[in-house]
């Protein structure tokens, strides 16, 4: 984890779902999860690995209590700073691992996991958290879990031109091998270690943790693969037709992994 931790410090995440092909993805999120949030105030809800707690502010700005655990401590710290002034603050912040934390069973109305499973290249470990997840829903909870697209590195060498580096065409090759995404140089250039699900797989992993899959939605979908993305954002005409394009498309299992971030919407599932 020293490598993502090292990426973290150095990057600022919450500013990426403010700009650009983030703010598609931010929107989309908020979206999908509002498709399933229970239509009552007063939910608990727990977001694990939500960075300063964009998500978290958002929830609970409609009348939700919501807990906030991040692995680095400046995001942590930034959501601490940001609470102090939040007209409707956050019940708790902790600097937390998800693989370790320990919180009460089957109390949570809401799950958010909306970046850990990007980083578990473990498989072991990415079934212990989703456990975790089935374990910390109420009855009738929902959790939403977000991965990475198998081919989303493919993509975006694409879209950004990418390919004309030796060491990207390699890290490419080896996330769709294996899945394992570890940049060989540099630690920010191209993302740092991550996981890249492939859609098949996660549903697998979730299933087999005993979580009931309530439906697997494409976050950006097609929209990210949009050339001229900025100018076709700030159009409200364009933006209107793209979005119209992904409602359109974000749940066709042959597209499911041509998006950047995909989110699995699950439930527990009781052990027979």
């Amino acid at each position: 984890m020293d490598r993502i931790a090292s990426y973290y410090n150095r990057k600022n995440e919450t500013q990426r779902l403010f700009s650009g092909r983030g703010e598609l993805e931010f929107f989309r999120t908020k979206q999908i999860i509002e498709q399933f949030l229970p239509d009552e105030t007063g939910l608990s809800i727990v977001d694990v690995g939500g960075g300063s707690g964009p998500y978290a502010f958002w929830l609970a700005e409609k009348g939700h209590k919501v807990a906030l655990f991040d692995l680095m401590p400046n995001h942590v710290e930034e959501a601490a700073s940001i609470n102090k002034k939040a007209p409707n603050p956050l019940t708790r912040i902790e600097t937390a691992d998800v693989r370790s934390l320990e919180l009460e069973s089957q109390q949570y109305d809401v799950v958010l996991l909306l970046g850990p499973m990007y980083h578990l290249t473990d498989a072991n470990e990415r079934s212990l958290v989703l456990r975790k997840v089935a374990d910390w829903l109420s009855p009738n909870g929902i959790g939403y879990v977000a991965y990475i697209s198998r081919f989303g590195s493919m993509f975006d060498g694409f879209i950004s031109g990418l390919f004309e580096d030796p060491e990207y065409l390699d890290i490419v090759r080896q996330d769709l091998e294996t899945g394992v995404h570890r940049p060989n140089k540099d630690n920010t250039k191209y993302f740092t270690d991550a996981y890249c699900h492939h859609p098949d797989e996660i549903e697998r992993e979730a299933e087999e943790a005993h979580l009931q899959i309530v439906d697997h939605v494409a976050v950006e979908g097609v929209g990210w693969l949009w050339q001229n993305f900025d100018q076709i954002w700030s159009d409200p005409r364009q933006r209107t037709i793209m979005l119209e394009m992904i409602d359109r498309t974000d749940r066709d299992r042959s597209l499911l992994g041509a998006s950047g971030h995909i989110l699995l919407v699950v439930k527990r599932r009781d052990i027979e």
